[in-house]
């Protein structure tokens, strides 16, 4: 699909070295891109910590890879510890992550389908099957716990390998204002429920809700949820996963309208 976004200004929110690779996407497609990340991503302190968990991993078990972040600082604690994973199953949460664990140089036996998220892999057949399997699940500090509860609750044994943290960042929402003024904020774009309550949160706070009423594309029927939840006033429109195309693809679509 060839994607033209003819000048429509979007404000991306994700963390800023990942923020910035969609951002220069959306201005090769023809759009205008306002980098305002929301989340600060880092790595855990405990890392002696981490290291003893990834070295329980052995051949059979699998390893669930919730986000890109996860892949990310999953594939730095696997190497920190010298943990070879290629005998274990590795399932990614969607097409987004599958790139990332590629992109770190692990495999992805299985992937969730669209729409990513819990839900949707949950539904695969194969998370049926689970009984007396050994599942670790690699995320963020405080993650969601719906998979691991459901995964256990079907008799696997699941451990959590949380191997990065979420801070909400210090954005200034003067640069939404002021692009708004100029007739450049057109749509918002969040990618985790974490980000999305950040980003309310940043624009309430300061006394921008006003930019509520914005167009916004999140991922997945649980961000379009939490943002009708949270006040969000403007139309939201949800894209199939976190992928740098489906969110072009979805953005396309708002041009067309």
């Amino acid at each position: 699909m060839q994607t033209n976004l003819n000048g429509l200004g979007v404000v991306v929110t994700r963390p800023a070295r990942q923020g910035r690779k969609l951002a220069d996407l959306i201005r090769s497609a023809g759009g205008q891109a306002i980098e305002f990340p929301t989340l600060k991503i880092t790595a855990v302190t405990d890392t002696q910590r981490l290291r003893q968990l990834v070295k329980e991993l052995r051949p059979g078990d699998w390893a669930i890879f919730i986000s890109a972040n996860a892949a990310e600082f999953g594939s730095q604690s696997l190497e920190g510890a010298g943990v070879d994973i290629d005998s274990v199953k590795t399932i990614s949460i969607g097409a987004a992550t599958s790139a990332a664990l590629n992109h770190y140089g692990l495999h992805v036996d299985l992937e969730c389908p669209a729409p990513a998220g819990s839900e949707s892999l949950l539904a695969m057949p194969e998370m049926h099957k689970v009984k007396n399997q050994r599942i670790f699940i690699f995320r963020g500090i405080g993650g969601r716990e719906l998979l691991g509860q459901t995964l256990g609750n079907r008799g696997a044994l699941v451990r959590y390998i949380e191997c990065y943290e979420r801070r909400r960042s210090d954005s200034n929402p003067v640069a939404l204002q002021r692009a708004e003024q100029e007739e450049n904020l057109d749509v918002m774009v969040t990618t985790s429920v974490d980000g999305l309550k950040n980003l309310v949160g940043i624009l309430t706070d300061g006394g921008y809700d006003h930019l509520l009423k914005t167009s916004l594309v999140v991922i997945g029927q649980r961000q379009h949820a939490e943002a009708k939840q949270l006040g969000w006033r403007g139309e939201v429109l949800t894209a199939c996963d976190a992928s740098n195309e489906a969110i072009l693809n979805k953005l396309q679509d708002l041009v067309k309208t």
